[in-house]
């Protein structure tokens, strides 16, 4: 499943490819998405913002597309006339002139006022976006100091999203290495340096 780097690159290519440009033709073959195509036409797309690994598309006009790849879906740029992708379904396709974005093969698509999408299941659970610039190593440790958080061994810590979004095995794997620390071990039983150490080396 894609992390949440892999998901950020995504979104700064999407954004490089067609952020601030009026839609001009959009394909939506996925039936939650169908009836909304009038919706997006001659919007322009705001921002790709993205949370842990999930993906928000925002318009202008005050709607957003919250989408999750999970194992298979993959976003791609494109021209309009390009062939799709082969073996994978198409979900939707944006785009504005000579140039589109398409998502494949994901099936957890929803459509939601942009001021209402934290409300999303999934969003209202996470905990904080590990490449948020504003996250810093003292927030990070009051969190692994928490009652909530200390009494779980840092393997199973680490990929839970509630308490850090967007990491997966290979970072966590990464994480707890370069701090030196074992994932069986629990924050509880790490001293404040060690604490301080895992929280810079997460960052």
């Amino acid at each position: 499943m894609p992390e949440g780097p892999e998901i950020r690159r995504a979104a700064d290519a999407l954004s490089d490819a067609i952020a601030g440009l009026s839609i001009d033709h959009v394909r939506l073959p996925y039936h939650r998405l169908r009836p909304f195509g009038p919706r997006f036409r001659g919007q322009r797309i705001t921002t790709f913002r993205t949370h842990g690994k999930a993906l928000l598309t925002n318009f202008d006009n005050g709607w957003t597309i919250y989408s999750h790849n999970q194992l298979y879906g993959l976003w791609q740029v494109a021209r309009p006339n390009d062939p799709l992708l082969p073996g994978r379904a198409l979900r939707l396709e944006l785009g504005h002139q000579d140039r589109c974005i398409r998502l494949y093969s994901a099936t957890d698509i929803s459509l939601w006022r942009t001021q209402n999408v934290a409300q999303h299941p999934f969003l209202s659970r996470l905990g904080p976006d590990i490449l948020d610039p504003i996250l810093t190593p003292e927030t990070l440790v009051a969190r692994l100091q928490s009652t909530r958080f200390q009494n779980q061994s840092l393997g199973k810590l680490y990929l839970d999203q509630r308490f850090l979004a967007g990491v997966g095995n290979y970072l966590r794997s990464e994480i707890l290495f370069r701090a030196g620390v074992n994932g069986l071990c629990k924050p509880n039983q790490l001293n404040l340096k060690r604490l301080v150490r895992l929280a810079r080396q997460t960052l």
